[in-house]
């Protein structure tokens, strides 16, 4: 078996051991309090292990589960995870420290999210190599504006609004749903007057980036994206309107569990199960 997927099997089991020690038989209260803390140390000790794994992506994993875990003991080695050399452990790491109350993380993001790949030197071969770097780099770019917007700094708003302007397409998306879902005027009326294009594609994107952004603010002007000509578009405001969390949103996903296209219909009940009743 892979170390990778080893470690993820074992970060599954910190994540559940405390829960299966709650729920376990024990001759005492007592008992099963000594348990659970023996085995809640030996879940924490793992997790500590797996911050220094070989693999990035086990290091990710495990510094996402610091922040639901809600432990304060954690930041020390959050902290350090600040300086990893793979961003995407840099900015889950950030992630779980702002839940444990420490937002000293955000700023390293940003870092991240600004964080341009260098112009294009070379021609050929190496500069095809060039621009797949490029491209990695700048889905990472958007992954931390994304994280940022989860954040929900507003001191992360001049980020967002930089990044808004950035050449790569990708990048812009992600900041324009960040700075939508952080409830910036001026993106969502330029969201909001795209939803009215001729074009099916500019539409499609528009919603695509509210249905990211997920505030219930968007729910009126989606409404007649639901009855769209276009299937992909009213697809997408399916999912949008789920995103806000609005129960107002009901009736229309209930008449797109109706629709005659397929995806339509599935985005629509899909959609429901994130309505909070």
């Amino acid at each position: 078996m892979p170390k990778s997927l080893c470690a993820a099997f074992l970060l599954s089991w910190v994540v559940c051991a405390p829960l299966c020690a709650q729920a376990a038989p024990a001759a005492s209260d007592v008992d099963a309090e000594k348990a659970a803390a023996a085995l809640g140390a030996r879940a924490l000790g793992l997790l500590h292990t797996a911050m220094v794994h070989e693999d990035s992506d086990v290091r990710v994993m495990a510094a996402e589960q610091w922040g639901p875990i809600g432990n304060p003991a954690a930041k020390p080695v959050l902290l350090r995870a600040l300086k990893d050399p793979i961003p995407a452990v840099r900015i889950a790491a950030a992630g779980s420290l702002l839940e444990l109350g420490d937002s000293s993380g955000v700023k390293v993001v940003e870092a991240v999210a600004l964080a341009a790949p260098p112009a294009r030197k070379e021609t050929g071969a190496l500069g095809a190599l060039e621009e797949l770097k490029a491209v990695a780099r700048n889905k990472t770019r958007a992954l931390a504006l994304r994280a940022l917007a989860h954040m929900g700094s507003p001191e992360s708003l001049p980020a967002l609004r930089k990044a808004a302007l950035d050449p790569d397409p990708a990048v812009r998306d992600a900041a324009a749903a960040g700075l939508a879902r952080l409830g910036d005027s001026q993106s969502l009326d330029r969201l909001f007057a795209s939803l009215e294009s001729e074009d099916p594609a500019v539409r499609l994107k528009a919603v695509e980036s509210l249905a990211e952004a997920g505030t219930p603010a968007v729910v009126e002007k989606l409404r007649p994206l639901a009855e769209d000509n276009v299937s992909n578009v009213r697809a997408e405001a399916m999912e949008a309107l789920g995103a806000s969390g609005s129960t107002l949103v009901l009736p229309l996903l209930v008449a797109g569990a109706e629709d005659q296209n397929e995806r339509v219909r599935a985005k629509a009940v899909s959609a429901m199960g994130r309505v909070s009743y």
